[in-house]
């Protein structure tokens, strides 16, 4: 039985599925963004890879466009750096987004700290600055490999999305919501049986909530006239070299 699901929807997103969720872990993050959403400060989200950090940023700048056609820039290790610093851009309203903060080049790290320290009053006032990391960003700056001074700039306002097995909770809702999508996509009817959600809570998911996603479909497309998810099915699959790699044998 599906459970019912907190959704945020992303009406201008480019994002393919929604952030789902009704663990206090994930409350706490929704609220944080209804906080902090509308505010121009700069954020920095702080995940594991597949928790959905992406999803939260654009939801941030939803929150933060209200309705106005707001551009999300993604910039990474160059790319775009010259649509960041274009004189005919930066007195416009917008969203930069760094995905992996850590892992870009000091001139690029520069250059978002020369923004949030001396930019003009546009960018001030309308540039909105939002970054992820899935890095000890602290550590890195002890060690040199990261520019002190932006991290204390950008992690004024952090946001910490929990792995999925911080909000195992919310592994049932996550795990219908991407069946009913895969099983539509390819016309079969499926139904995730009580053992077989077990199984699934038994899992670590170090890919969070990427690695459930890829999961189902890879049980979607394995299922083969069955109609019943269940502990017997997960371990056939498990047993089959066309699945996804040791994945169902991560069991604690």
């Amino acid at each position: 039985m599906i459970k019912t699901a907190s959704v945020i929807s992303h009406p201008s997103s480019t994002a393919e599925y929604p952030i789902i969720g009704n663990s206090p872990a994930m409350i706490k993050v929704y609220d944080k963004i209804k906080q902090i959403g509308p505010l121009n400060v700069p954020v920095l989200i702080h995940g594991k890879h597949g928790t959905g950090k992406r999803l939260v940023a654009e939801e941030l700048h939803r929150e933060y466009s209200k309705g106005e056609k707001i551009p999300f820039i993604s910039v990474y290790n160059g790319h775009s750096i010259d649509t960041i610093t274009d004189p005919s851009e930066t007195s416009k309203p917008r969203t930069i987004f760094i995905n992996e903060i850590g892992e870009t080049s000091c001139d690029l790290q520069s250059t978002i700290l020369s923004i949030l320290k001396e930019g003009k009053p546009s960018i001030e006032n309308r540039t909105r600055i939002i970054a992820t990391t899935s890095m000890d960003l602290l550590g890195a700056v002890a060690e040199d490999t990261f520019n002190s001074s932006l991290y204390y700039r950008i992690n004024g306002t952090p946001i910490y999305i929990p792995s999925l097995t911080e909000r195992k909770d919310d592994i049932e809702i996550l795990a219908e919501h991407f069946l009913k999508l895969y099983s539509e996509g390819h016309k079969t009817k499926l139904v995730l049986t009580p053992d077989g959600l077990e199984y699934l809570k038994n899992l670590e998911w170090k890919g969070n909530v990427t690695e459930l996603m890829n999961f189902i479909l890879n049980a979607v497309l394995s299922s083969n006239g069955t109609s019943e998810l269940n502990d017997e099915f997960f371990d056939r699959m498990a047993r089959q070299p066309t699945t996804v790699e040791g994945m169902l044998t991560r069991r604690k």
